[in-house]
């Protein structure tokens, strides 16, 4: 099989060429209300991630090459080697025109179906359209998709619902099908996703003897999630990635609920949040990259190193956007608490509002929209003065900054920001988010997806759940020696179904 003609063929069939643009100056940097005076301690030449060498409005960029030794270079490698992974990867995942990005166009990506009554999931082509579902319960033994820790829904100050969908590429799907087959032996994969250059020909080799096309080898196996809203409810919606998908449609006359799903409809919606998960060389435990839109929800107050090497402090401000989440020059809110919830007992299923009543009492709370912000601002606690909480910051806003700055106008991309990553700092995989080798984002969630169970703010209905990142799920339960993927670092690894659809 000829992996460059398959490359060729993809990239034309999502017209992805383009003539590069008048360099103009843009006000991206503005728009993410990013300090001008970081210490540029993360910085790219942006070019070198485009095939041309230079710089395309919207368009197409290089994958990260997630084999190359840095990564398992845990003496000389630098947060910053790892915070460029999931910025070159967002960029292009995001590439692509119209509806078609990479994210959500087979063959690169697949979608991941909704659980069925069995609770398995499939592997679904996708040539842009997706089947998206509310929030849903996720917790042990249920995933569903949607919020962690509970079956909280989210809704716009715009009055839109917050939709979700699930994807792997080309890797995942061939590595999950072999190994649920059993094709792989243990000694070659050592039963965890792909993280060496052999152990990735083992399984290309599979995709290929079994006709799964594999386009990007070296991206290695990607899981992502995304977050969307209505594209009918922003402005401008040039700024946002769009889609098209096909979501339901709820009954909600009655403002305090139940709404009940009464069909499903297509609709453009607009990417609010995109949570980027993938293995690279040295690292089974995954790279965990959050990516959000500028307009979401202003920062907590937060610190960073200026140019200066001095620490400075960004405060609370909700004057400079028209946020998504909370209204303009709104005061800092003091609680984040869902008006709503995913009722799973019905059938089908119907939203209900917070909090849940008693059998055959009247819900009181009119489900509504939240006032959100981002708390844990670059996925570090907005208290955190510690170095390496602060070198964290730095890295993060001098990246997105640099980024930001070398995009021409015009470029979609120009409007997202990577918000945090975390990984280990060994490799090893953690047996939770308390594990001493975990780096850089240590309190890290995307304010789409984790809105309610933010670090530190606790839940209001009783419930105990209150992560500090992704390890607090993603993790070998019980200090467990098995090894991937077995201890649920993937949690739609064991749902899916050996096939495609």
């Amino acid at each position: 099989m000829n992996y460059n003609k398959i490359r060729l063929i993809f990239y034309k069939a999502i017209i992805i060429f383009s003539i590069p643009s008048t360099v103009m100056a843009n006000n991206f940097v503005e728009q993410a209300n990013l300090p001008t005076d970081v210490n540029n301690t993360c910085a790219v030449t942006l070019a070198d991630w485009f095939p041309s060498d230079h710089v395309v409005t919207n368009g197409w960029v290089e994958p990260a090459d997630s084999t190359a030794p840095i990564f398992a270079n845990s003496k000389n490698n630098t947060k910053c080697d790892f915070f460029k992974w999931g910025s070159q990867m967002f960029l292009w995942l995001t590439s692509g025109v119209t509806d078609r990005h990479v994210f959500n166009y087979t063959p690169n990506f697949y979608n991941v179906s909704v659980e069925n009554t069995d609770g398995k999931r499939q592997f679904l082509r996708s040539n842009g359209t997706l089947m998206l579902t509310v929030r849903d319960a996720k917790i042990d033994g249920d995933i569903e998709l949607g919020q962690a820790g509970g079956n909280d829904v989210l809704l716009s100050q715009d009055d839109s619902l917050v939709y979700y969908g699930i994807h792997a590429n080309d890797i995942f799907a061939a590595y999950t099908i072999g190994q649920k087959k059993g094709a792989f032996a243990k000694q070659t994969l050592n039963d965890q996703f792909p993280v060496t250059d052999t152990e990735l020909a083992t399984v290309v080799q599979y995709a290929y003897q079994n006709n799964i096309p594999v386009i990007e080898p070296k991206a290695l196996a990607m899981e992502l999630k995304t977050s969307w809203v209505d594209a009918a409810t922003i402005s401008p919606r040039s700024d946002y990635v769009i889609t098209e998908a096909i979501v339901p449609i709820f009954d909600r006359s009655n403002p305090k609920g139940p709404w009940p799903v009464i069909g499903q409809t297509r609709k453009k919606l607009a990417l609010v949040g995109m949570h980027v998960v993938g293995s690279v060389n040295g690292h089974p435990e995954l790279i965990w990259a959050t990516f959000e839109h500028v307009n979401n929800v202003p920062d907590n107050t937060y610190t960073y190193i200026n140019s200066n090497e001095e620490n400075s402090t960004v405060a609370y401000d909700s004057s400079t956007n028209e946020w998504v989440f909370l209204p303009k020059n709104l005061n800092k809110p003091t609680t984040i608490a869902a008006t709503a919830k995913i009722d799973t007992t019905t059938s089908p299923q119907s939203i209900v509002g917070q909090p849940t009543p008693a059998p055959g009492a009247t819900p009181t709370t009119v489900i509504d929209a939240v006032n959100v912000i981002r708390y844990n601002p670059w996925g570090n606690s907005p208290a955190a003065q510690d170095k390496n909480s602060l070198a964290s910051n730095t890295a993060l806003i001098s990246l997105n900054k640099s980024i930001l700055s070398q995009l021409n106008v015009g470029d979609i991309r120009g409007n997202y920001i990577q918000t945090g990553s975390v990984w280990t700092s060994n490799g090893n995989v953690p047996t939770s988010d308390l594990d001493s080798k975990l780096t850089a984002s240590l309190t890290l969630s995307n304010s789409t997806m984790e809105t309610f169970h933010q670090h530190n703010f606790m839940p209001v209905d009783g419930e105990e759940f209150n992560p500090k990142n992704c390890f607090s799920c993603h993790n070998i339960s019980n200090g467990s020696k098995k090894n991937l993927p077995e201890n649920e670092i993937s949690h739609i690894f064991y749902d899916m179904e050996a096939v495609i659809e």
